[in-house]
Protein backbone atom coordinates (compact mmCIF):
# COMPACT_ATOMS: atom_id res chain seq x y z
CA UNK A 1 0.00 0.00 0.00
CA UNK A 2 1.12 3.52 -0.63
CA UNK A 3 1.93 5.71 2.34
CA UNK A 4 -1.29 7.77 2.01
CA UNK A 5 -3.54 4.70 1.67
CA UNK A 6 -2.77 3.17 5.07
CA UNK A 7 -5.64 2.68 7.44
CA UNK A 8 -5.14 4.52 10.72
CA UNK A 9 -4.79 2.31 13.78
CA UNK A 10 -7.86 2.45 15.96
CA UNK A 11 -6.34 2.24 19.45
CA UNK A 12 -9.79 1.79 20.98
CA UNK A 13 -10.36 -1.36 18.91
CA UNK A 14 -7.38 -3.47 20.13
CA UNK A 15 -7.92 -7.01 21.37
CA UNK A 16 -4.99 -9.11 22.66
CA UNK A 17 -2.47 -6.67 21.19
CA UNK A 18 -3.96 -6.75 17.68
CA UNK A 19 -5.89 -3.95 15.97
CA UNK A 20 -9.24 -5.41 14.89
CA UNK A 21 -9.56 -2.89 12.03
CA UNK A 22 -6.19 -3.45 10.32
CA UNK A 23 -5.19 -6.81 11.82
CA UNK A 24 -1.75 -5.48 12.76
CA UNK A 25 -0.04 -6.16 16.06
CA UNK A 26 0.06 -2.97 18.09
CA UNK A 27 2.46 -1.99 20.84
CA UNK A 28 0.44 0.23 23.14
CA UNK A 29 3.41 0.89 25.41
CA UNK A 30 5.20 3.04 22.85
CA UNK A 31 7.54 2.84 19.92
CA UNK A 32 10.36 1.21 21.90
CA UNK A 33 14.00 2.25 22.14
CA UNK A 34 14.88 5.18 19.86
CA UNK A 35 16.88 4.32 16.75
CA UNK A 36 20.63 4.52 17.39
CA UNK A 37 20.38 4.29 21.17
CA UNK A 38 22.36 1.59 22.94
CA UNK A 39 21.02 -1.15 25.13
CA UNK A 40 22.19 -1.40 28.75
CA UNK A 41 24.79 -4.12 28.18
CA UNK A 42 26.43 -2.32 25.26
CA UNK A 43 26.55 0.90 27.26
CA UNK A 44 28.14 -0.89 30.26
CA UNK A 45 30.67 -2.48 27.89
CA UNK A 46 31.60 0.88 26.37
CA UNK A 47 31.75 2.60 29.76
CA UNK A 48 34.17 -0.04 31.03
CA UNK A 49 36.35 0.31 27.93
CA UNK A 50 36.42 4.09 28.31
CA UNK A 51 37.31 3.92 32.01
CA UNK A 52 40.14 1.45 31.42
CA UNK A 53 41.45 3.39 28.40
CA UNK A 54 41.91 6.38 30.68
CA UNK A 55 44.05 4.09 32.90
CA UNK A 56 46.45 3.69 29.96
CA UNK A 57 45.56 0.10 29.07
CA UNK A 58 45.59 -1.17 25.48
CA UNK A 59 42.40 -2.45 23.90
CA UNK A 60 43.55 -6.07 24.15
CA UNK A 61 44.37 -5.65 27.85
CA UNK A 62 40.99 -4.06 28.52
CA UNK A 63 39.11 -6.82 26.75
CA UNK A 64 41.10 -9.57 28.48
CA UNK A 65 40.51 -7.82 31.82
CA UNK A 66 36.77 -7.74 31.14
CA UNK A 67 36.62 -11.35 29.94
CA UNK A 68 38.37 -12.60 33.09
CA UNK A 69 36.53 -10.41 35.63
CA UNK A 70 34.15 -12.66 37.64
CA UNK A 71 32.18 -9.58 38.77
CA UNK A 72 31.23 -8.69 35.20
CA UNK A 73 27.88 -9.77 33.81
CA UNK A 74 28.30 -13.06 31.88
CA UNK A 75 27.00 -11.48 28.66
CA UNK A 76 29.66 -8.76 28.87
CA UNK A 77 32.38 -11.31 29.62
CA UNK A 78 31.32 -13.32 26.56
CA UNK A 79 31.22 -10.20 24.38
CA UNK A 80 34.74 -9.23 25.50
CA UNK A 81 36.10 -12.74 24.91
CA UNK A 82 34.49 -12.84 21.47
CA UNK A 83 36.05 -9.49 20.57
CA UNK A 84 39.49 -10.67 21.73
CA UNK A 85 39.17 -13.76 19.55
CA UNK A 86 38.22 -11.65 16.54
CA UNK A 87 41.37 -9.57 17.09
CA UNK A 88 43.69 -12.53 17.65
CA UNK A 89 42.39 -15.34 15.43
CA UNK A 90 41.91 -14.51 11.75
CA UNK A 91 38.63 -15.47 10.14
CA UNK A 92 38.69 -18.42 7.78
CA UNK A 93 38.59 -17.57 4.11
CA UNK A 94 37.95 -19.67 1.08
CA UNK A 95 40.61 -20.14 -1.55
CA UNK A 96 39.79 -21.08 -5.11
CA UNK A 97 42.19 -23.60 -6.62
CA UNK A 98 42.27 -23.96 -10.39
CA UNK A 99 44.25 -26.85 -11.79
CA UNK A 100 44.98 -27.73 -15.39
CA UNK A 101 43.49 -31.00 -16.58
CA UNK A 102 46.95 -32.04 -17.77
CA UNK A 103 48.50 -32.05 -14.33
CA UNK A 104 46.79 -34.35 -11.81
CA UNK A 105 48.41 -34.68 -8.41
CA UNK A 106 48.06 -37.60 -6.05
CA UNK A 107 46.96 -37.06 -2.46
CA UNK A 108 50.55 -37.63 -1.30
CA UNK A 109 51.87 -35.02 -3.74
CA UNK A 110 49.29 -32.50 -2.57
CA UNK A 111 50.14 -33.21 1.10
CA UNK A 112 53.87 -32.80 0.41
CA UNK A 113 53.29 -29.53 -1.45
CA UNK A 114 51.14 -28.19 1.40
CA UNK A 115 53.84 -29.10 3.93
CA UNK A 116 56.40 -27.22 1.82
CA UNK A 117 54.18 -24.15 1.60
CA UNK A 118 53.45 -24.15 5.34
CA UNK A 119 57.12 -24.59 6.16
CA UNK A 120 57.97 -21.58 3.99
CA UNK A 121 55.13 -19.47 5.42
CA UNK A 122 53.12 -19.67 2.17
Amino acid sequence: MAEGNRKPIDYDNIVDGRCQTTGKIVNKAGPGRPKGSRNKMTQKFLDRVQARTEDGMSMEEILMDMAQDPDMHPDLRFKAAKTVLELVVPKASSVEVIMDDKERLTKEQIDNRLKQLLANGL
